[in-house]
């Protein structure tokens, strides 16, 4: 008994020294992040597609969660300049991008992935599973449904985005 609590009282303390430690460098690749958006955006605050980019994300992406760049919308076009904008800015693989889809209950899923597949040129195996959602109207108002461009596990990425954002606020796009 006496070297169980001894050992769970020395695991205790190496975890709490790694999770400081964890810590420690999250903050400063955290920092070094914020450096580098507020560098890159003085770099391309003039180029129309980061622009285009930012603002589509300004109006359209996920600002909440921590780790997770989404945008969402009906619109393939905006899809597609929010995919170049990563692309290009973010240094995103294309293959590392994810597309999910709400769909209402009368349209053809098969019909929707293919559709979105083609537009955003994105292999259906980069597909989330179809979310179904059943709507008021009786009439198809989306025929191809939503869809959401996600850059997943890239804290990083969204400190990015999220510092050029706060610079837009502050009127330094201009």
């Amino acid at each position: 008994t006496n070297n169980i609590n001894t050992n769970s009282k020395i695991s205790t303390d190496r975890l709490k020294s790694l999770s400081v430690g964890r810590k420690i460098v999250l903050e400063n690749s955290y920092k070094q992040a914020t450096q580098e958006a507020e560098k890159d955006f003085h770099l391309f605050k003039k180029d129309p597609l980061f622009t285009a980019g930012l603002m589509i994300y300004a109006g359209e992406g996920d600002k909440r969660s921590i780790n997770n760049s989404r945008m969402s919308n009906s619109e393939f076009y905006l899809h597609k300049i929010f995919i170049d904008f990563a692309i290009k800015y973010l240094n995103i693989k294309r293959e590392n991008i994810k597309i999910g889809l709400i769909l209402y209950g009368d349209l053809d899923e098969k019909e929707c992935l293919d559709k979105w597949s083609r537009e955003l040129d994105i292999p259906i195996t980069n597909f989330y599973k179809t979310q179904f959602i059943k709507g008021k109207e009786k009439n198809k108002k989306l025929q191809y449904g939503v869809g959401i461009s996600i850059i997943s596990s890239t804290v990083i990425v969204k400190k990015k985005i999220l510092k050029w954002l706060e610079l837009c606020q502050t009127g330094k796009l201009l």
